[in-house]
């Protein structure tokens, strides 16, 4: 059995792809459009292929991971800005979903912030949309993984359901949805009010009197 291999979309300085590291998993290419980070990436990532700008990418080109992580950007659902949701220009999760439908890796991880918000149904509906199961959300603070701050973060794990698998590599299939719309209204929809809370760890944020906390 081959190593499993990691695709990072919206990488950052790969964070993703250090964890994935640790364990064993493969990062065969970065996806980041910020100048900054592409240096990181270039820096402790210089043999993977580095792709800028993801609206512009053509994933037919691109190779398919087995995991396809994605931390796209918080800004539009962030309580620190205007929480114009979907209507932000700023909001990119239909290049998650278009990455997923053309790339069909077994995996999709996904994190925000908890502010997503009733935008985490439109995240389940679109995953499932493309044939993939999505698991309870998951909010973790980084407290939780011994960090000195609470930080809450919205955690979003898909497999590939293969009992509805349809056409691969194409995004013919989000225009074919509105049967696994009603499906998927009959269910009960998990929001983050309801999402597992991962404390993983006690919360350390007030044991060190003097210490530079993060609320």
């Amino acid at each position: 059995m081959g190593f499993l291999t990691h695709g990072s979309l919206f990488a950052g300085i790969n964070g993703f792809g250090l964890g994935f590291a640790w364990a064993g998993i493969r990062t065969i290419w970065n996806v980041e459009n910020d100048p900054d980070c592409q240096t990181v990436l270039r820096r402790w990532w210089p043999r993977p292929p580095l792709y800028g700008d993801a609206t512009l990418l053509d994933w037919e080109t691109v190779e398919s991971p087995d995991i396809l992580s994605a931390g796209f950007p918080c800004q539009p659902f962030s309580l620190a800005g205007r929480r114009q949701g979907a209507a932000d220009r700023r909001n990119l999760w239909p290049e998650v979903r278009r990455a997923g439908a053309n790339l069909r890796p077994r995996w999709i991880v996904c994190e925000n912030v908890p502010g997503l918000g009733a935008y985490l149904d439109t995240v389940c509906d679109d995953l499932e949309a493309i044939s993939y199961s999505v698991a309870p959300p998951l909010v973790v603070p980084a407290v939780a993984v011994g960090a000195p701050h609470r930080r809450h973060r919205v955690w979003i794990i898909a497999y590939t359901n293969p009992r509805n698998l349809r056409a691969t590599r194409s995004d013919k299939t989000l225009g074919e949805t509105s049967e696994r719309k009603r499906e998927a209204s009959q269910r009960q929809r998990v929001r983050l009010d309801h999402c597992a809370v991962g404390m993983l760890a006690p919360d350390t944020t007030r044991q060190q009197k003097g210490s530079a906390v993060q609320p």
